[in-house]
């Protein structure tokens, strides 16, 4: 599963969001916002489809960062073949 980047959310909510989502440590997930950052995507998580998808759907429902008021909503997560 591919995050990909944006300009509505804050560090700390990509942290906060792969924490809760995908059970990261704090280290992990910032080195998944720093890669989002710098490459524009980050693979998140890779396994079995139908998990894939549970994520996917967690990370599309998150909601928008309460940090930024110009965020409208959750990440783009997609999933790749």
């Amino acid at each position: 599963m591919v995050l990909w980047d944006d300009n509505e959310h804050t560090y700390e909510y990509v942290i906060t969001m792969l924490m809760d989502v995908c059970k990261m440590t704090p280290e992990q997930a910032f080195g998944h916002a720093v890669e989002v950052d710098a490459q524009k995507k980050t693979v998140v998580f890779a396994g079995e489809l139908e998990h894939a998808e549970h994520i996917q759907d967690l990370i599309l429902n998150y909601g928008p960062d309460p940090l930024l008021p110009a965020s409208k909503g959750s990440m783009s997560a997609t999933l790749e073949g």
